[in-house]
């Protein structure tokens, strides 16, 4: 596995005539963090020489270095990067937001796997000329995704279920990016996962009217003239599971919904391989 080249804001390394590389260094085994990185705060008990896990938390978000030199027509490594090439690649590369990153395999592995970052980055001199750039991706998590998916749930009978079996690599409780719900029947509409106690309840809800609920921005917004949507609403935000208390294996998520509906759930599963 070699990473060739990277897509950052929908645009190549590889169309800045550039490629990554390693300037300067030698052959040998490397060592690649994969991000991730758990902070474990633990106490002893008495009379016990074990410690034990009382909380845990990333500490940073994933972070990255690699390098970079500019290319010839013929695919050879340039000797200089001028300076309108470098103005182009800065202002590419070291923005103020973040931006989606997608590395690029030489076997096509990984290829639904991105992060949002943006970039720092350094210039490499040798004799006075810029001859390469040490980028360093800064990502605003610990951990990227995998390309959202996107999931349709016909729950048309209060016995009808279906079943969301989550592909994340991280355990834990997650909100998905957008849960769109068409009611099929006016009436209180109350939905629930077979993990969770908690319900979704959004009352007075029309027969056509469309709720979408934007789980990471913690949002609800209707189609319909929803007058006391913001009363009707109990803010349980639709979630979904993996792992704890079921297993780390037990990935299943059934929902139900009590008023007929058709529901389109999209989520991005979070992917801790890091970039390699």
């Amino acid at each position: 596995m070699r990473c060739i080249d990277f897509e950052f804001d929908g645009q190549l390394l590889s169309d800045h005539d550039c490629a990554i590389c390693s300037i300067g260094s030698g052959s040998g085994v490397e060592t690649i963090n994969f991000g991730s990185q758990l902070t474990l705060n633990t106490v002893s008990l008495a009379g016990q020489d074990k410690f034990h896990i009382v909380s845990t938390q990333y500490g940073e978000a994933y972070s990255v270095t690699f390098q970079v030199a500019k290319l010839t027509p013929d695919k050879s490594l340039a000797s200089v990067i001028e300076e309108q090439e470098l103005s182009q690649l800065m202002r590419w590369l070291n923005r103020k937001q973040y931006c989606k990153f997608k590395a690029i395999y030489e076997d096509g592995e990984y290829a639904d796997v991105y992060y949002m970052g943006t970039f720092n980055v350094q210039a490499i001199l040798l004799c006075g000329n810029v001859i390469g750039l040490e980028l360093t991706l800064k990502t605003d998590a610990p951990f990227g995704h995998y390309e959202p998916v996107e999931l349709y749930m016909n729950l048309e009978h209060e016995d009808d279920g279906y079943t969301l079996f989550d592909g994340s690599d991280e355990t834990g409780v997650f909100y998905p990016d957008m849960v769109e719900i068409k009611c099929l029947a006016s009436g209180n509409l109350i939905i629930k996962n077979s993990r969770d106690g908690r319900m979704t309840v959004i009352n007075n809800c029309q027969a056509g009217e469309v709720l979408t609920l934007y789980g990471e921005q913690k949002q609800i917004v209707s189609t319909y003239t929803h007058k006391r949507l913001y009363n009707d609403f109990n803010y349980n935000f639709i979630r979904i599971f993996n792992g704890q208390a079921g297993g780390v294996e037990d990935n299943a998520n059934v929902y139900s919904s009590t008023l007929p509906c058709n529901i389109r759930l999209v989520y991005s599963p979070i992917c801790k391989r890091g970039v390699i």
